[in-house]
């Protein structure tokens, strides 16, 4: 008997799945957006050659700690976990909505025994079994059951972009925190030598001013020159500090004390990537695709709307059986077999005003497609303008640092000729210190906008692939 209601159901299920294929047309299919929403130039501005780009960008950096503390926050970040969740939400809600496609099957087996008792005897016994099969299959004849799994097959791809926009992001957070603290462990170097060496200055005036050779005030100079680099430490300490809190919060550690980084100097600049042309950041960029991948759901989102206002086709059909030893043959194996149109006749202009919504909707969309292309081109373009600026910087800097140490070795010649006072050579020499500083913190910049850069090429995305 289980052989035959198992034969009996799969005939049930073909049936309605031919039915199914007989609804699966999309009279309201929209129109194929462009990937192209502005005018874009033909080349950047701020141009520059190089090479390719890589994928994994900062291991041009050479560092294995790096390479560590990324492999980390790409297991450990919760801000990117939660992008996985919503990727999964987006992939079940497509799952969902594909099996709107399908007939609907239900399965009840109910059993059931009676007795009747007369002074404490039995005197009836009964039992009852019955099975219940029921389909149902909804005919999408205007294509509103497929445009609802385009949309969300639409929501899940730009779900998936999301993911590699948060990867991107996160990866040029980590390196920018560790280059960050970098830079304020070799600007703590600096000043640390620059600290010994103003002490060592002092001290030799104050033999000086014992021997008569130098007045209170170049002492008090030089006293205030020294007080003024230590000074310049707790907020340089304060900076690693929370340099380290950064990078531990990206690792998803609560503990920066587990976050050992072993590296003091600044690494050198990266190699300048190829940045190619605009338009191909159409394709490079995770978030760019992710806005035209929501563009296109929300154009299936007005397909839906515009197929809810047409009639709509139900097909059900049910067999039951109900005796007390399953032994009928079941001949008569479909017992009923129904269909049900329905059609808005009054709504108030509601499924009306729900299409013009999502047009509205598609239009927001379109807007926001359109801004993200024109804030990518505005990234590297930035980017490029600030990395070109600071290589400038930098060597200004550099000769603006060589000539104020010659002018401080030449106060300080002259002051011991006594052709000068110490003021003179005080002001030169606190000039070279933060002269010196100040290239720290200009490479630094560097490697910011460097960085900057490479995350607005939309490289380094190859680690979420799953």
């Amino acid at each position: 008997m289980h052989a035959l209601s198992c034969h009996h159901l799969g005939r049930l299920f073909i049936l309605l799945t031919v039915l199914a294929a007989l609804g699966g047309c999309t009279p309201f299919s929209p129109k194929v957006r462009s990937s192209h929403p502005i005018e874009l130039p033909a080349a950047f501005a701020w141009n520059m050659n190089g090479t390719s780009p890589i994928d994994a960008w900062w291991h041009s950096f050479e560092s294995q700690e790096l390479d560590r503390f990324i492999g980390t926050a790409l297991g450990k970040n919760f801000n990117l976990r939660s992008s996985w969740a919503r990727l999964a939400q987006a992939r079940a809600s497509a799952r969902k909505a594909r099996a709107g496609l399908f007939p609907v099957l239900d399965v009840s087996l109910e059993g059931s025994r009676t007795r009747t008792y007369r002074d404490y005897d039995v005197v009836a016994d009964s039992k009852s079994t019955s099975l219940d099969l029921a389909a149902s299959y909804e005919l999408d004849l205007w294509g509103r059951i497929r445009a609802g799994y385009a949309a969300d097959q639409l929501s899940t791809l730009a779900a998936r972009e999301d993911v590699r926009t948060t990867a991107l992001s996160l990866t040029g957070e980590v390196v920018r925190a560790w280059v960050d603290l970098l830079a304020a462990r070799e600007e703590m170097r600096v000043v640390q030598e620059q600290i010994r060496l103003n002490e060592h200055l002092l001290t030799l005036q104050v033999s000086r001013f014992e021997n008569g050779m130098a007045t209170a005030l170049d002492l008090s100079q030089q006293q205030e020159l020294v007080a003024n680099s230590r000074s310049a430490l707790p907020l340089l300490e304060a900076r690693e500090k929370t340099a380290l809190n950064q990078l531990a919060l990206l690792l998803g550690q609560a503990d920066p004390g587990s976050v050992e980084v072993h590296r003091h100097v600044l690494p050198q600049p990266l190699a300048q990537p190829e940045t190619g042309i605009p338009s191909s950041l159409l394709m490079s960029r995770p978030d760019v695709r992710a806005a035209y991948y929501r563009l296109q759901s929300a154009d299936w989102m007005v397909s839906i709307a515009r197929a809810d206002r047409l009639p709509s086709l139900s097909i059900s059909a049910r067999t039951a059986i109900s005796n007390e030893s399953f032994t009928l043959a079941w001949g008569n194996w479909l017992t009923s077999l129904g269909a049900n149109l329905t059609g808005p006749v009054f709504d108030a202009g509601s499924r009306k005003a729900e299409v013009a919504r999502t047009k509205a909707a598609a239009e927001e969309r379109l807007a926001e497609y359109a801004t993200t292309v024109l804030e990518a081109v505005k990234e590297v373009q930035d980017s490029l303008a600030n990395i070109a600026g600071q290589k400038k910087r930098i060597t200004r800097r550099e000769q603006e640092l060589k000539a104020a140490e010659q002018a401080r070795d030449q106060a300080r010649l002259r002051y011991i000729k006594g052709q000068s006072d110490y003021l003179n050579f005080i002001t030169q020499q606190r000039s070279v210190q933060s002269l010196e500083r100040n290239l720290i913190a200009a490479r630094a910049d560097l490697l910011f906008s460097q960085i900057a850069l490479y995350r607005a090429l939309g490289g380094g995305t190859g680690w979420t692939e799953t």
